[in-house]
């Protein structure tokens, strides 16, 4: 669920970024702590006025996800109790929160994609 805020807080972090073209950690935070909300939730609004998207899952979209994929690891093939949702292409190598970015993972190939993602995406 969005916060009551959010749009305000969308407006005030176009207008910081607008104005460098960048927000720095430290920025995140502050309007952050202005917002009551996480710097991941100030870098989730940046993503959004880039791409047209965020990082974040929604937790309608996760159900959505798992209903199609059917609880088996787009990875591994087998049945997972515990879904987790990945993106295919990382969110830091530019991978949206779209549908067809988003498939279930068991945890074991999860971890293992999160290794390798680090290694061909390091920054």
């Amino acid at each position: 669920m969005a916060h009551d805020n959010i749009d305000e807080r969308r407006k005030m972090v176009k207008d910081a970024f607008d104005a460098n073209g960048f927000l720095t950690p430290s920025q995140r935070k502050e309007l952050g702590q202005m917002f009551r909300c996480s710097p991941n939730a100030i870098w989730s609004d940046i993503l959004v006025l880039i791409n047209g998207s965020t990082f974040h899952v929604l937790p309608s979209m996760k159900k959505k996800i798992i209903l199609r994929d059917g609880n088996t690891c787009y990875i591994c093939g087998r049945k997972t109790d515990k879904p987790m949702i990945e993106h295919k292409m990382p969110a830091r190598a530019g991978g949206r929160a779209v549908e067809e970015n988003l498939a279930v993972a068991c945890q074991s190939c999860n971890t293992k994609k999160r290794f390798t993602d680090k290694i061909l995406y390091p920054y």
